[in-house]
């Protein structure tokens, strides 16, 4: 697992520089799952290609990946735009897309991204849920901040947390 998070970042390195995005990881461990390697790579490259495009310039991306008994799970952080709490029923729906515009930016993408890797996640028995945290200090705003508040560090923090079980033989029921 940790090997294809490693890889999924090099991959995306390029792109995190071009959106002034920084990542940071702490893989301090290693986990094996039985996972078609290529699709769960799709996956988590698609997540985390979305936290680094939902990030406002000069935020960071952090990766986690933990092990307990049972899971391994990968944490996915971002600072921006974020989801209002209405709209997270929809993120995993087909072509559904969220505040594709702030500031000047224009995301870009077709909105399959996310339902691919949910797709791809529960095919290996695990769940992906998004968290997203509005600013303390502001109200939601329909999800949009003015330059100011963006300005002002006012960002939302979004979470992925995917969890895939271990490999049967590394748990320790």
């Amino acid at each position: 697992m940790d090997k294809i998070l490693k890889e999924c970042i090099s991959d995306l390195s390029e792109f995190a520089s071009s959106q002034a995005v920084q990542i940071n990881w702490e893989i301090a461990c290693k986990a094996s799952i039985d996972a078609d390697q290529d699709m769960l790579s799709i996956a988590l490259h698609n997540i985390i290609e979305n936290a680094i495009k939902y990030s406002f310039q000069g935020q960071e991306v952090i990766i986690r990946l933990q092990v307990d008994d049972t899971d391994v799970k990968i944490t996915v952080s971002n600072y921006g735009i974020g989801i209002p709490s209405s709209q997270l029923k929809d993120v995993f729906n087909l072509y559904w897309r969220g505040n594709i515009h702030y500031g000047r930016k224009v995301i870009v993408g077709s909105g399959i991204g996310l339902t691919v890797a949910k797709l791809i996640i529960e095919q290996h028995e695990g769940f992906i849920i998004l968290i997203s945290s509005p600013p303390k200090q502001s109200d939601e705003k329909q999800g949009y901040f003015s330059q100011d508040d963006i300005n002002n560090g006012l960002n939302y923090t979004t979470e992925a947390i995917v969890t895939l079980p271990l490999r049967k033989e590394d748990t320790h029921e």
